[in-house]
């Protein structure tokens, strides 16, 4: 749960909330990645804050068998 609100949270950091060592964590993460359950960290963005102003979502339907370089035309 403390992983997931906060992927960047240090090992002492989690271990502090849950009473465990960072040692402890480190092994509980590092299992949970082992099985698939962690499959990766990710960051989220403030895109205005970046100065980012435009967001576009782009859908494109073909024909069957489009090769790459139809679509890229």
């Amino acid at each position: 749960e403390h992983l997931s609100r906060d992927g960047r949270a240090s090992y002492a950091e989690i271990g502090l909330l849950t009473n465990l060592s960072a040692t402890a964590v480190r092994r509980r993460i590092d299992r949970l990645r082992a099985r698939g359950a962690v499959r990766g960290f990710t960051v989220v963005l403030d895109p205005a804050l970046l100065g980012w102003r435009t967001e576009a979502f782009v859908e494109v339907y073909c024909r069957p068998r489009t090769s790459p370089e139809e679509l890229l035309a």
